[in-house]
């Protein structure tokens, strides 16, 4: 039905089966309508063997879909950095991929993202800044960010710079990820840690410690 004058080509791909070794073969053919001396119409097919390209590719599915799975169940948020254009890009919370179609985007320089971060982790999202414009090759921060429901989580983000073959440019990806859970544990620790195991108030270290950091500051302004 496709191959009906000179010029028409077709290309199909099917399985068949091969009983000598009795497995399934892929195979891909491609047709196309010649003419002869005679004027009469003949089909000539190319047909190759596609099995392994097709075991491949099947693959390549699964673990695909199971690193979405993996993705999703993170609850990661995923973002690229242009750094030539200081325009970042990030998915939406649960999403495990940068939809060019679904995305948010902001540029670091604006200052904005300053308005969802906590006012003592400010000097850690600057460095933050300056790693990001840099191409920094190992990107690592934690601070607490504003969320939806009004209150500071703990974050990490984790990112990695590295310029872009295509275009040689100077691109950044990375993900941000909660860490409440950890970091309420470490501050149990440390606010053990701290105290006298007698009286349940702060020892001797922690407050020597603590006098000093106080004198340091007033030392610096």
């Amino acid at each position: 039905k496709k191959c009906q004058k000179v010029g028409d080509t077709f290309q199909a791909e099917y399985r068949i089966k091969w009983d000598k070794q009795d497995k399934t073969i892929w195979c891909m053919m491609q047709a196309v309508v010649c003419k002869q001396d005679n004027d009469s119409l003949t089909i000539q097919c190319f047909v190759l063997d596609m099995t392994e390209e097709k075991h491949a590719m099947s693959l390549l599915q699964q673990e695909h879909v199971k690193s979405n799975i993996i993705l999703h169940l993170a609850g990661d948020l995923f973002f690229e950095y242009d750094v030539e254009n200081d325009r970042m890009v990030y998915s939406k919370r649960g999403e495990e991929t940068i939809n060019p179609n679904e995305v948010e985007e902001i540029y670091v320089s604006s200052g904005m993202l300053a308005n969802y971060v906590h006012p003592d982790d400010i000097d850690q999202l600057h460095r933050f800044y300056d790693m990001l414009r840099n191409c920094s090759s190992n990107i690592h921060v934690e601070l607490r960010k504003k969320y939806t429901d009004g209150l500071f989580h703990w974050i990490a983000i984790d990112a990695i710079g590295y310029v872009d073959s295509t275009t040689g440019k100077g691109k950044v990806v990375g993900k941000s990820m909660n860490i409440d859970d950890r970091k309420q544990a470490e501050i149990l620790i440390q606010a053990q840690a701290e105290q006298d195991s007698l009286t349940g108030l702060l020892n001797h270290m922690t407050v020597r410690q603590r006098i000093n950091e106080e004198l340091s500051k007033i030392k610096d302004n």
